[in-house]
């Protein structure tokens, strides 16, 4: 079996706690960090962000929400033309974000 230097064997780590990878295309526009995302599905997202007029600027480094000895990493921290920042996660075929993801990150100072 042949992979890429950047993919592991199924079953290695759980989804959701995998560390970031470098996806393509590479290049970011309104990106404050620099990129590294956690799926392809992710760094797609972050294409749609880079076109979209209403965003400022946006991070991939996400945020730690945490509720109940919990904790959840989500994908994108955002910044709107309103100065509201708001947190995005890309779940795509991975576990599905827990119920509570919604208050913790209003909690948190996020949409």
């Amino acid at each position: 079996m042949k992979s890429s230097p950047f993919e592991r064997p199924r079953g290695d780590v759980v989804p959701r706690n995998e560390p970031p990878r470098f996806y393509y295309p590479l290049a970011a526009i309104k990106c404050s960090r620099t990129p590294a995302f956690r799926t392809q599905d992710s760094r797609d997202f972050a294409c749609l962000l880079d076109v979209d007029a209403d965003v400022i600027t946006w991070t991939c480094v996400g945020v730690d929400l945490s509720y109940g000895g919990e904790t959840y990493l989500t994908d994108f921290v955002v910044t709107g033309v309103d100065d509201g920042t708001f947190l995005v996660d890309v779940d795509n075929d991975l576990p599905r974000s827990p119920d509570w993801i919604a208050l913790a990150a209003e909690r948190a100072g996020h949409g």
